[in-house]
């Protein structure tokens, strides 16, 4: 079966399997039960964003990765690369919205803002969100800060070969 037509709790167990490990020895890195590593198995639940952050870091593999990128849903975001506003198209997954609280001294307390989810920083696990700054590396994604930090080395490294 192709990875993108896995349900989340298929691609966890396979990714787990792959690696090696139980169910037990993958609850014991999450911090978490094994009937809870069991539950996203079979979709009866799904992990939240900080535990699926930390099963892509386990597994070695991107986000788009475990949540099922495919090029079906391709989608196009303004990206600002030095001060330069240009069209980029992605892969994502279902879109994930975040709800973020209002700002306490905010004129309405009532408004939330949705942000939606483009995956995680493939270095730091930074969330990146559709208007941020990041770039795209061999399929891995990077926030700003580590992309400018890998290109510094990289250069430094030039400069001493």
């Amino acid at each position: 079966m192709n990875s993108n037509s896995q349900s989340l709790g298929e691609k966890i167990a396979t990714f787990r399997k792959s690696q090696g490990l139980t169910q037990s020895d993958l609850a014991k890195k999450l911090n978490v039960s094994f009937q809870a590593v069991s539950k996203w198995e079979t979709d009866a639940a799904e992990p939240d964003i900080r535990t699926l952050r930390e099963l892509c870091q386990i597994f070695n593999v991107t986000f788009d990765e475990l949540m099922g990128e495919d090029d079906n849903n391709i989608k196009s975001v303004q990206v600002e690369n030095n001060g330069v506003s240009e069209e980029k198209h992605i892969s994502s997954p279902t879109p994930i919205i975040i709800n973020t609280s209002p700002m306490p001294n905010s004129n309405n307390a009532n408004s939330t803002e949705q942000k939606i989810l483009v995956g995680t920083c493939q270095n730091c696990g930074k969330a990146i969100y559709e208007g941020d700054k990041y770039q795209k590396i061999n399929g891995k994604l990077f926030c700003e800060k580590c992309h400018d930090n890998i290109l510094n080395a990289q250069k430094k490294q030039d400069v001493n070969n």
